[in-house]
């Protein structure tokens, strides 16, 4: 038996243990009986699978946070799953105000689930600790840093985005700063500045005090379109998606253009940003890759996937998307050609990696997946339906642009 295959079949026992712990989970009949054997090159393999025990309800959302991975349920349940054994560490039944549950944030010991007019208060070991409501209706996903938490909030004629203490037991709000627009992209943090993306086109830097790191009033970057989708940034910039048409990468001490591409219509995702690329999915035109080192002032793609519909990871030489049936699909990261997809049954829901290859899915039954592509051989495992694609007869279909 080789080392490897002691893993796998370690962490099998492992989620076995945690599915007794939490109860009978019914599982679909196409995983009653789990293949395992040998992985050829240019498959997928599960590295491990977390059955939730839902009742009467159904996974809606997959949200990936450093060490865990969060699935939300129609119902306004959170499961943590940890991101690198799947055992389930705790389920919290969340009082989600207004029908509105927003991503976690985890801050120090403590993780905040933002409603419409709440904060549910965690531990990070998943007992309720607190919450407090607030005085106006949030708008944006929240993200935090030390005891602090950022988040755009609905005001009459504007918005706003609010710095809350989670720590102090009342006045939770410290600071707001008043915005042309609404605030509904999730703010990004990277060396203690805040960066928030706003519905007025503008795009505001502070540190976690409020003091300005662009000019607040005039502002040195403005889009003419709105900022929907989360800010992202990486010590190579701060990357935009605008309804302008645009993907701005700006940078983080001046605010001023380094590049832009022109998609031509409006783009309201977010861009998921890797070592060496910005992906974001244009409508009409598909998933784009730019390269974010190199290239003209107004870039060009290095390729666009008309089948994708979500950036999923990727490693030195591959990208990998979910398509539109909800199959796996592994690309040529330089070119974008097909080199392999998974078979069989897709799943229903992903959540983007930019950090390595580990493909996390779910279906809406209750299972949630982590899927490790395989290159080479010598690896033992449970299969994930596949089949290699030759790449001559599928590059017409793929690539566009």
């Amino acid at each position: 038996m080789t080392k490897h295959l002691v893993s796998v079949l370690l962490g099998a026992a492992a989620i076995s243990l945690t599915a007794l712990a939490g109860g009978c989970a019914k599982k679909p009949a196409e995983e009653a009986k789990p293949t395992i054997g040998a992985i050829p090159p240019n498959s997928f393999v599960q590295q491990w699978r977390a059955p939730l025990k839902l009742n009467n309800d159904v996974v809606t959302e997959l949200h990936l946070r450093d060490n865990n991975l969060y699935a939300y349920t129609r119902n306004d349940v959170a499961y943590q799953v940890t991101r690198g054994g799947g055992e389930i560490q705790f389920v919290a039944p969340i009082k989600a105000s207004g029908g509105v549950l927003r991503p976690p944030v985890e801050i120090k010991e403590r993780i905040v689930f933002p409603t419409a007019t709440t904060m549910e208060i965690y531990t990070s070991a998943g007992r309720f600790e607190r919450r407090f409501p607030l005085d106006y209706s949030t708008r944006s996903p929240a993200n935090g840093i030390e005891n602090m938490l950022f988040i755009g909030l609905d005001y009459p004629g504007g918005g706003r985005i609010a710095a809350i203490d989670v720590a102090r037991p009342y006045a939770n709000i410290r600071w707001e700063l008043l915005t042309r627009g609404g605030v509904s992209a999730m703010p990004a943090i990277f060396q203690n500045i805040v960066y928030i993306g706003g519905e007025d086109g503008r795009v505001y830097a502070v540190t976690p005090d409020r003091r300005p790191v662009w000019p607040l009033e005039g502002g040195v970057f403005v889009t003419s379109g709105r900022i929907v989708g989360d800010v992202q940034i990486d010590e190579t910039g701060v990357y935009v998606a605008s309804t302008d048409s645009k993907v701005y990468c700006l940078d983080r001490n001046t605010g001023k253009i380094n590049w832009q591409y022109f998609g031509g219509r409006p783009i309201t995702a977010t861009p998921h940003v890797t070592a060496s690329t910005v992906y974001v999915t244009v409508p009409g035109q598909g998933l784009v890759a730019l390269d974010k080192g190199k290239g003209e002032f107004n870039r060009t793609p290095r390729w666009i996937s008309k089948d994708a519909r979500k950036f999923l990871s990727e490693d030195a030489k591959h990208t990998y998307l979910a398509t539109r049936d909800g199959k796996i699909q592994a690309v040529d990261r330089a070119s974008g050609k097909i080199v392999f997809v998974s078979q069989g049954k897709g799943y229903d829901l992903f959540v983007s990696n930019p950090k390595d290859d580990m493909i996390f899915a779910a279906r809406k039954d209750g299972t949630v997946y982590a899927i490790k592509p395989v290159l080479g051989p010598g690896v033992v495992g449970e299969i994930v339906m596949n089949e290699s694609v030759k790449v001559e007869r599928v590059e017409e279909a793929a690539l566009g642009g």
